[in-house]
């Protein structure tokens, strides 16, 4: 038996959920992280090193729900000046990178841009008083990405902390198509093995 298959896919389904994006301060399951500990997803490099949960300095906006404030150190003490770079590593394995989005909140001590890939998005922060949204939608490659954070430690005349909140981080992508030529083969697949289990009195009669 001779048989020609033609591939084509099936629609994109609806878009999925990015794993890997986190906001600041918590663990795996998104529940904040007591002060002091280890920031668990964000790698940052800078003077000092690596991020902690920090408490806030009476000056920065409160985290919302679910978040808190990063940095080198407590946001009571002064940290060195400079660029401190946070970097979070996401995977789009198995989605299109092209229909990729990420939105969120952020909030920097002192000023802040935000990079996807190593390429500069053109987001920029610069204030500690109040949170502002950012949205993403370009410069995604397929696989493990990278979205960084620097933050600029600028010189201060009194107690100069720094730190990164980000809060309210979502992202979604359609999921690769499948192509519908597998699918149909695994439906025949199926529907044969089926067939075969039928009684013989009932493919007789």
């Amino acid at each position: 038996m001779f048989f020609c298959a033609v591939t084509f896919f099936v629609g994109v389904a609806q878009a999925a959920p990015i794993n890997g994006l986190f906001n600041t301060g918590v663990d795996d399951s998104g529940l904040v992280l007591p002060v002091g500990t280890l920031e668990q997803h964000y790698n940052m490099t800078g003077a000092l090193s690596p991020a902690n949960v920090i408490s806030k300095h009476s000056t920065w906006v409160t985290p919302p729900t679910g978040s808190l404030w990063i940095g080198p150190s407590n946001g009571n003490f002064s940290d060195p000046v400079g660029d401190y770079s946070y970097i979070l590593t996401f995977d789009l394995t198995g989605l299109v990178p092209t229909t990729a989005f990420i939105s969120g909140k952020w909030s920097t001590d002192n000023t802040g841009v935000i990079l996807l890939n190593d390429i500069d998005t053109g987001i920029t922060q610069d204030s500690f008083m109040s949170l502002n949204n950012f949205n993403i939608s370009d410069g995604f490659v397929p696989e493990i990405n990278t979205l960084e954070f620097i933050v600029t430690n600028r010189p201060g005349s009194s107690t100069n902390p720094t730190g990164l909140l980000v809060a309210n981080l979502t992202g979604q992508a359609s999921p690769v198509p499948v192509p519908a030529a597998i699918w149909l083969l695994g439906s025949g697949l199926v529907g044969i093995a089926g067939f075969r289990k039928l009684p013989r009195k009932s493919i007789e009669s």
